[in-house]
């Protein structure tokens, strides 16, 4: 029982592990004509500018941000914002990367709630 205790995360460290990390591609993906195999990204430099742009990429594709929560293209595009990316990069990703990048963006918002 002790055991479980001491391994478990406290909300301050998992909160830290969210901010920054390298990304792993399942297959290696094109960035602006080059070909990686990982990207890093660090979301302690997000801002409401970030937030505002994201934001703003998306509408002007005509897509408004319903559930901020919910909404793995703006989760995308928070990504793109946090590895230094356009959304046009995040969304040339295989499904499987789009969704897991999509997913830490998602996981980054609910430890900062």
């Amino acid at each position: 029982m002790n055991d479980m205790i001491e391994n478990k995360a406290t909300e301050e460290e998992v909160a830290e592990n969210t901010l920054c990390g390298v990304y792993t591609f399942k297959r290696p993906t094109k960035i602006d004509g080059d070909v990686v195999t990982e990207i890093a990204y660090d979301f302690s430099e997000i801002n409401g500018a970030s937030i505002r742009k994201a934001k703003s990429e998306l509408q002007k594709r005509g897509y408004t941000v319903a559930v901020k929560e919910l909404d793995e293209c703006y989760h995308a595009a928070l990504f793109a914002q946090a590895a230094g990316l356009t959304i046009d990069n995040v969304e040339s990703f295989g499904l499987v990367d789009y969704n897991n990048v999509a997913d830490i963006a998602r996981d980054f918002l609910q430890a900062e709630d």
